[in-house]
């Protein structure tokens, strides 16, 4: 819950207003308490620390409403407030500032923590007046303490000269009105700091704990930190949206709020075949979180059938109104070529040269723009060919769950397809479906993959061809037996490892792109091949 009483449970303030120029490794859009560490974010291993029935008070400023959003849906049982700091950068500005500004709520003894510190063991007991330290080498960055045994003497701001032991962000206060009457008076490098509030503090007794403490508050700290820590949830290289793992729910960001809200739309009109959705806000979206196994993680082929004929049964339906013609192949074109193309011309402008190359795995290809042309056209029937049914979006193996009950689910979810918010092209979701069994996330994530480079033409290879063999082809028997268009769907998945290149870092992007390209130079190439023998000729099973 929110609000309420803060008499109720020790307090905690937790000080967020700052706009945390030093650590945007992902970008402007997300808030310094939100960076991942591991599956979880530096806000949520804080809170792991505090109390559980502690009340904690959030002084907020630069996105504020994004770490309220978050603190809400991730944490609905936290007993928390939030106090809106309307000066949080410039001169005058600083961790006294925020605490001034929840004055009102601080009645009674308190702890205080900088949002940005981890600390791997519970924070000391909140009693007595106390500052957490840590050893240092670099005085120089730091506010430093001078002792007598555990009592704090004096205090150093930033002083070469000052001592190995640094205050950490985290103190706790029992004479509450001594330290915050000292606030009001320094301001030390534009900064209002909480030294001279601690100051106040030595004629009624302040000590010293040692907190087993790292700073992750600039972009060198907060890497060493998450190193640390085990694989993230998101995919390497992405940026912009992040996914965490927090008890029985599932939190995605993204930097556009837009995405999050048609997350929430979508998941609610999918109904039981998709986890429960609990809330958005603020680009913050929470659903269920799945206990189960991933599809893709079998490698049972008789899985993949039953996947197929599941999703079949339960999305693949025709829609009960009809759609303009011309509004579908609006669409179509946004999808298959408008997007192809808009990601293939971010990726030519980091890796310009990569396109000049004219042999891919034995496989003469004409340029990108010439190949998509050829799409565009709709000589292969792309464009044209829409089987237009309620979709998935993003249905590969790894996005279908089987829980401990043997009941499929379905997570992650594609919030629109070129504009249509319900339906889709199927061959959009079975060119997903095929796209990783024939390249696995691992497989690309880990870098398990090379290009052998001879002149103007490469050989590609990958891990994970032999494994997945049996999956692929249990993907095409359905196929065949269902009458689907082959061909077309080898182009879309084609279009698919194209799209994907520009958002991944250049090496596994420029793998994305040429795998992409020998599929769609091959498909158009040849349109009475099979699908499966397009990929089973260019990356042979050994």
């Amino acid at each position: 819950m929110t609000g309420g009483d803060c008499n109720v449970g020790p307090l905690v303030v937790i000080l967020a207003a700052g706009q945390g120029t030093r650590a945007q490794i992902f970008g402007s859009w997300l808030h310094k308490g939100l960076l991942p560490l591991g599956d979880r974010p530096v806000l949520t291993r804080l809170l792991d620390r505090l109390p559980s029935h502690a009340h904690v008070v959030f002084a907020i400023g630069h996105l504020g409403d994004q770490l309220r959003s978050f603190v809400k849906l991730a944490h609905p049982d936290l007993h928390a407030s939030f106090v809106q700091v309307e000066r949080y950068s410039g001169p005058g500005t600083g961790p006294a500032t925020s605490l001034l500004a929840c004055r009102y709520l601080l009645n009674r003894p308190f702890t205080v923590t900088a949002i940005d510190a981890v600390y791997d063991e519970t924070l000391p007991a909140p009693s007595g007046n106390w500052i957490g330290v840590a050893d240092v080498n670099d005085p120089e960055n730091w506010c430093t303490v001078r002792t007598d045994g555990s009592r704090v003497i004096d205090l150093a701001y930033r002083d070469p000269e000052g001592t190995s032991l640094a205050y950490t962000g985290t103190a706790h206060v029992f004479d509450v009105e001594p330290f915050l009457s000292g606030l009001e008076t320094t301001v030390q490098d534009g900064e209002v700091v909480l030294d001279p509030g601690f100051l106040n503090l030595r004629e009624h007794g302040l000590e010293i704990r040692r907190v087993a403490w790292r700073d992750a508050g600039n972009e060198q700290t907060y890497e060493a930190v998450r190193s640390t820590f085990g694989p993230e949830t998101t995919a390497a290289g992405k940026t912009n949206d992040l996914t965490y793992l927090i008890g029985d729910r599932v939190l995605k960001l993204t930097s556009d709020p837009d995405i999050a809200e048609q997350l929430f739309v979508r998941g609610r009109a999918l109904g039981d075949i998709a986890p429960a959705v609990y809330g958005c806000s603020g680009g913050v979206f929470a659903s269920e979180r799945i206990y189960g196994a991933r599809v893709i993680d079998s490698f049972d082929p008789t899985e993949i059938r039953d996947c197929l004929e599941w999703v079949e049964s339960r999305l693949w339906q025709q829609p009960k109104a009809n759609l303009d013609p011309k509004q579908v192949r609006i669409a179509m074109r946004s999808m298959y070529i408008d997007k192809t193309l808009s990601r293939v011309a971010a990726l030519l402008n980091r890796l310009p040269d990569l396109d000049e190359i004219q042999s891919i795995n034995g496989v003469k290809c004409a340029g990108i723009h010439d190949l998509l042309k050829l799409v565009a056209d709709d000589a292969s029937g792309v464009l044209s060919g829409a089987v237009v049914t309620p979709i998935h979006g993003d249905l590969h193996a790894e996005n279908v769950l089987v829980d401990q009950s043997g009941t499929m689910r379905i997570i992650d979810w594609r919030t629109d397809f070129g504009g249509l918010p319900d339906v889709g092209d199927l061959t959009y979701d079975l060119a997903k479906m095929i796209h990783t069994l024939e390249f696995s996330t691992p497989a690309m994530v880990e870098h398990h993959f090379s290009i052998d480079r001879f002149g103007d033409a490469v050989v590609l290879s990958h891990q994970g061809i032999r494994e997945l063999a049996a999956s692929r082809t249990a993907f095409w028997s359905f196929i065949r037996s269902r009458g689907y268009d082959e061909t077309r769907i080898v182009i879309v998945d084609a279009l698919v490892f194209l799209s994907m290149s520009p958002l991944y870092d250049d090496a596994i992007g420029e793998y994305l792109f040429l795998l992409g390209k020998v599929l769609l130079a091959s498909a158009i190439g040849d349109t009475d091949r099979d699908g499966a023998d397009l990929f089973e000729q260019l990356f042979p099973t050994r």
